[in-house]
Parts: structure tokens; C-alpha cells; sequence
């Protein structure tokens, strides 16, 4: 190298060192973007928006991914698309400062691909807090705030529906329906059976209003067209928003709301909830604890000041359809039972909740609806010993109306107690949860010991009916002979105990699960769970998982007294966007699964080692974990030398790579993450 070439280079390495201590959070900033928007399409162009503005290049960073989640509804965006959105943010967000978005409705926000890329979006603030400089307290919410100029703001909170509560599984709801005909100590009309499951089908809203004098977050629903496209708002304990007051006294008059013009912010729902749980009380909380136990993230808005009504003239031709109902509800005469929801009736009518003449209407037929039903069960001598009350209704007026209207007819006059208490809400929601619970079964759980004859054929059992469908790929199902052998090999070995839990209810195999605890790095290794699919959404699989980390748990005392507990447990699963496009939401429901269990993925390029010598390594899997009792780092990271040792005692016993440094796939990801004092622990979904 001449003495130019010499003074070039260190002239390209100054201004390439300068560039980053210039520019370097910009940098950042840049591949963030592109990291998060790359399957959408999005070029080198995005370096562009973090430059623009270099003390503000973090908070832009955001406002523009927002700004594309909001304005985006398909699932790729062209060159010029992408060309379009840039020189519309600079114009709008940048130059003039603004940090606002309008939208017409809430019909956006329900939108299932903009649903889908908020969760991830938030799921990667999350993950990448750190690199953007995000307090704790902005993780969870937009910093674009909507302004939506058209929507109907009401005092109603949306019953968990039948579909909600069990997933979309027709299957599971028509069986609680057919036992009711089938319940022998409670003989029901069909009419009475078929009315109130209608009713909870997909999850009818209910009027929730606070007394003046409670200090509590304010639940309600803002939406355009149906409840169903709705979302939930919260007005906080220190905004005291005078339309609220206006629309709480409507609702006895059948007017159940108004249009408004509104600034919003967008919170992860169930985030916003578990952090602000203690500002609600009453029978709010019911709703939060219920939210709190659903599977999905949502969205959720908070009100700001800035709420006043359109003028009937504006929104003529809108409306807000919803069920109006009232609840019927009998026991025995001199019965004085805890409420029972099974013996409740429920009729309904779905109205334009907007316009009080349609709710007239409709309240009307709700009215003889429950009056020719009520004669037809007093002529009926086989309910002759029932005594009814109204306990509950979408609002205190369609109860009263009810009652002046039982009153008036001769037949029915004083059939109805009036008198009866009152039953609150809370306990109303409490029994639909109960009877509709997705309770845990019994199971009982044998941890097969492989010299057992009596194991070996429930083992043979469970691998032919249940592992060998749930693993149809060869080079990812371990063959039946290779976990007996290593079970009889291992059994012995100090450093590594070897478990296979199979959960049985009574004679049927309903799951199992197969697991290692390796002494050297104090961890579990869940090599697999498999559960029956007639037994899903039964809480088998957490029941197989706790059992495997309670059997850990005991061999980790038991090498070393000193330790109480595993400090994680690991597993592997698949990469979605790797394998095929059949089984990718699949993968994404097991993903979900773990989530739930607070399981994390270790941030490396995981490669599994080949399971047998004729099989084939794997590159397509996670790495994840549950953390224990890991305290050398976080739940948010974990040591990069525990992660190493994990993956060398796993090949060494799990998979019987006696020669485990020689091993490629070992040898790549050692390469690669040797020097790392810590990994990340992202989200899962």
C-alpha cells in the first residue's frame, strides 16, 4: 500500500467513525425501520425518515411507524406507495410538528390487518425500548394521537360472548346447549335455553354507569354501525368530561349515547388495564378482570378533554345498532338460592340504539315478548312452583316500562315479585363465567419408567395415537425406539434426568410431555408437549408443563441442596415465517400457547442438531424459555454463557453428541454468540 492509498483509507475510516458519532442514533434508527416494515416492502428509503430531524429522530422514528399502521391496509406496499407515505409524514408530521391523525371512524382500528400490525408494534417497542430511549411509562401507547371525527360514544360495556369464551369452537358451545335439555334438576323451556344463548352468542353489551360519588375509571363503547365495531374507551378518574354527564342522563330516556367528535390516545389494552386495575371498582373490575383473562392483546382508547357532540344534522344518516334486553329470572316460591344463571331468560331486540323512536319501537315488542311469555309459563302447571324477577336489563327503563306494563295486564298482576332484592351485576357476571368456565379436568400423570413393561406399552400408546400426528416431519419426530434407548441410557447419568409424563383420564390418553433436567446449567429442557385435541383449551398442556418443572424442580434439590428451584426452562418452536404457509397459523397459535405461559425467545439463530444419524439438522426453530428463578440477568435478558451451556448439555444428553464440541451446529452458534454477555428475551407474538 503507497502512502495515498494509505491517507485514503484513513480518511474513509474518519469519516466513517465521525458518520456514527454523528449520526449514530439516526443509523439506528434506520434499521429499526426497516426491520419492522421489511415484509411490507419498504426499501432504503425509511433511513431517510430518522434524518430528517436529528434531535427528534426517535420520537419521528415512532410517529412514522404509527402513521403507516394507521394509513395501511393492505399487507404490501409498492415502491411508489412507500414513496407516497414518506413525502406525506414530511409534509405533515415533520414540517409543521403535528402528532395527530384523523380518521372518519373507528372501522380502521378494526380493520384485522391494522388489529395485527398494532400488537406488533407494540410487541417491538417493546423489545427495542432500550435502542429507541422509551420510558417505561410510553411502551404501551401511541405518541399519535387520533382524532376520530365521527363515532357513537355510549355507556355500554360488551359481555364476553359464547364464541370469546371458547375460541371460535362451535363444537364446545353446542355441547353446553344440548346438556341443558339433558340437566334433569332443571327442566327449561327450549325457548328459555335457545334466548339466553342467542343472547350471550357473541356478546351482547350491558349499561354501566358509576355513581357520581365513585371515584372510577369510566368504562364505555365508541363505534359506528354495530357494537360489534366498537372499541372500548376509558375516561379517567382525573378527566371530568361534561358530555359524559349529559349521555348517563339520556340513557333512561332510551337515548343511549351521542356522536362526537373526539382526541383519543391508543393504549395496548390489556396492558393499560393491568396497569391501571386499582382505578376501577364496582362492577367495572368485573369487566377488567375479564379482559385481563382473554388471550388477545386488543386496543383500547383513553379520552382527553377534547370531546364535544356533533349536531343532529351531521350524523342523520349514521346509526349504532345493539341488542336491548332485559333479563327474567325464576327460582322456587320461598327458594332464597345464590343466583343461578341457568335459570335466567333473556329477550332481546336488535335496535338502532341511536335514535330513541327505533328504540321505542323495538322496546315495545321486547315488552310483549316477555308478557305472552310470562302467560304461557303461569298456565303451565309443570312451572306452577316458579316465581319470577327482573334483575337485570341494557337500562333501568326497559325494567320499569316492564313493570307497568305486568301491572296493567289482569292475568299477570302480582306473578312477577317486584319486591324480590335486587341482584348486583357482579354476582350476574360471576355465575355466566362459572357456568360457562373451561374448567381444568382431572387427569392423573405417569412418569414412565423405562423397565416397566406395564410404561413401556402406555408409552407405545401415546407415541401411535397422539406424537406421531402432532410431528408428521421425520427429521423433527424422534423414532419410538431412539426415546426408549435414550430413556434407559439416561435414567442413570447424574448430571441429566430424563423425563416422559404421559396424562391419562381414566383409560384415554389425553396428552404427555417429554422433558430433561440438566444439572450443569440448572435447567429444563421440554423437549416437546402434545395434547389430544378433543382436550384442548382444558388447561392439559399447563398442568403437563407445571408437572414437568415440579419433577425439575425436585432434581435440582436433590443434585445440590442448596437449590431450590430450575432457573429456566426450555424449549424449542417453530418459526412461523419459515415453515410452510399450511401450518403457519398453527405455529402461531403454539406460540401463543407458550405466551401465555410468560415464555420468551432467546434472541440467536437457533440451529437444532440432528436427533438421529440419519436425520437432517434443523434451522427453522426458536429458542425460547420460561424464566424460573433466573436472576443473573432479567425476564428481559438472560447470561449469553448460560444460553451456551444450556445448548452443550442439551446436545450432550438429549441428543447423545458425546463429542459436543466438535459439533457444527454447536460450533456455529458458539461462533456466533460467545462474546455476548447477554441475550434478549423477546416477545413471543
Amino acid at each position: 500500500m503507497d502512502t495515498n492509498d494509505f491517507f485514503k483509507l484513513i480518511a474513509w475510516i474518519t469519516l466513517v467513525v465521525t458518520a456514527i458519532v454523528l449520526f449514530g442514533k439516526q443509523i439506528r434508527a434506520s434499521f429499526l425501520l426497516r426491520k419492522f416494515f421489511i415484509s411490507k416492502g419498504i426499501g432504503y428509503r425509511c433511513i431517510y425518515i430518522p434524518f430528517l430531524s436529528r434531535n427528534e429522530c426517535n420520537k419521528n422514528t415512532r410517529l412514522f411507524m404509527e402513521y403507516v399502521i394507521l394509513t395501511t391496509t393492505e399487507t404490501f406496499l409498492t415502491s411508489n406507495q412507500w414513496k407516497r407515505k414518506i413525502l406525506d409524514f414530511r409534509a405533515e408530521y415533520i414540517e409543521k410538528k403535528n402528532n395527530t391523525i384523523k380518521v372518519d371512524n373507528t372501522f380502521i382500528l378494526k380493520n384485522d390487518i391494522v388489529k395485527t400490525n398494532v400488537d406488533a408494534y407494540f410487541n417491538f417497542i417493546k423489545d427495542n425500548k432500550d435502542k429507541l430511549n422509551i420510558a417505561a411509562n410510553d411502551i404501551h401507547k401511541f405518541q399519535m394521537e387520533l382524532i376520530i371525527e365521527n363515532a357513537y360514544l355510549t355507556p355500554l360495556i360488551q359481555i364476553s360472548s359464547l364464541q370469546e369464551r371458547y375460541n371460535q369452537d362451535w363444537s364446545k358451545v353446542l355441547d353446553h346447549y344440548a346438556f341443558e335439555f339433558t340437566d334433569k334438576n332443571n327442566k327449561k323451556l327450549p325457548t328459555e335455553v335457545s334466548s339466553f344463548y342467542t343472547w350471550l352468542m357473541w356478546g351482547p353489551s350491558a349499561c354501566v354507569i358509576p355513581s357520581e360519588d365513585e371515584k372510577t375509571c369510566k368504562l364505555c363503547l365508541l363505534g359506528l354501525g354495530d357494537e360489534s365495531m366498537s372499541i372500548p374507551v376509558i375516561i379517567p378518574t382525573n378527566q371530568k368530561i361534561e358530555i359524559w354527564n349529559n349521555i348517563c342522563k339520556r340513557v333512561e330516556k332510551n337515548e343511549f349515547g351521542a356522536f362526537v367528535k373526539g382526541r383519543y390516545t391508543l393504549y395496548n389494552r390489556k396492558a393499560y388495564l393491568s396497569d391501571n386495575k386499582k382505578q376501577f371498582s364496582g362492577v367495572t373490575i368485573s369487566f377488567v378482570e375479564e379482559e385481563l383473562q382473554g388471550d388477545e392483546n386488543g386496543l383500547l382508547l383513553e379520552t382527553t378533554n377534547e370531546i364535544e357532540e356533533i349536531p343532529f344534522a351531521k350524523h342523520i344518516n349514521t346509526m349504532f345498532s345493539a341488542y336491548i334486553w332485559v333479563m327474567l329470572y325464576y327460582n322456587k316460591k320461598g327458594e332464597h338460592s345464590v343466583f343461578d344463571c341457568h335459570n335466567a331468560t333473556v329477550f332481546f331486540e336488535h335496535a338502532n340504539i341511536s335514535d330513541s323512536e327505533n328504540v321505542k319501537l323495538y322496546t315495545t315488542t321486547l315488552i310483549n315478548k316477555c308478557i305472552e311469555y310470562l302467560k304461557f309459563v303461569k298456565k303451565n302447571p309443570d312451572y306452577a312452583d316458579r316465581e319470577y324477577s327482573i334483575p337485570w336489563a341494557v337500562n333501568n327503563k326497559i325494567i320499569d316500562d316492564l313493570k307497568i306494563a305486568i301491572e296493567k295486564d289482569e292475568d299477570l298482576k302480582g306473578y312477577v315479585n317486584f319486591d324480590k332484592a335486587m341482584v348486583s351485576q357482579e354476582t350476574i357476571l360471576n355465575s355466566i363465567d362459572n357456568a360457562f368456565k373451561i374448567d381444568e379436568i382431572e387427569i392423573s400423570f405417569t412418569d414412565i419408567d423405562f423397565e416397566n413393561q406395564d410404561d413401556l406399552g402406555l408409552l407405545g400408546r401415546f407415541y401411535c395415537e397422539l406424537y406421531m400426528r402432532e410431528f408428521p416431519d421425520k427429521d423433527e419426530r424422534e423414532s419410538l425406539e431412539n426415546i426408549i434407548e435414550q430413556g434407559k441410557r439416561m435414567h442413570p447419568i447424574n448430571e441429566c434426568e430424563y423425563h416422559c409424563i404421559i396424562a391419562t383420564q381414566g383409560n384415554e390418553i389425553v396428552g404427555g410431555i417429554l422433558g430433561d433436567y440438566l444439572a450443569e446449567c440448572n435447567s429444563a429442557a421440554c423437549e416437546f408437549v402434545v395434547v389430544n385435541s378433543k382436550k384442548r383449551n382444558l388447561h392439559v398442556g399447563t398442568q403437563l408443563i407445571n408437572k414437568l418443572i415440579d419433577y425439575c424442580n425436585n432434581d435440582a434439590n436433590r443434585y445440590d441442596k442448596k437449590r431450590k428451584t430450575i432457573d429456566y426452562c426450555f424449549f424449542e418452536c417453530e418459526n412461523p415465517y419459515k415453515v410452510d404457509p399450511k401450518i403457519k397459523e398453527q405455529c402461531i397459535s403454539r406460540l401463543k400457547f407458550w405466551d401465555r405461559k410468560y415464555a420468551k425467545r432467546v434472541d440467536i439463530d437457533y440451529i437444532q442438531t440432528s436427533l438421529e444419524d440419519s436425520k437432517q439438522a434443523i434451522d427453522y426453530l426458536y429458542l425460547c424459555t420460561i424464566v424460573i428463578n433466573g436472576d443473573d440477568f432479567s425476564d428481559e435478558s438472560i447470561s449469553g454463557k448460560h444460553v451456551m451451556k444450556f445448548i452443550e448439555c442439551y446436545f450432550k444428553y438429549a441428543f447423545d453428541k458425546k463429542d459436543v464440541i466438535e459439533n457444527e451446529e454447536y460450533l456455529k452458534m458458539l461462533k456466533e454468540n460467545d462474546n455476548r454477555e447477554s441475550i434478549k428475551l423477546l416477545s413471543l407474538v
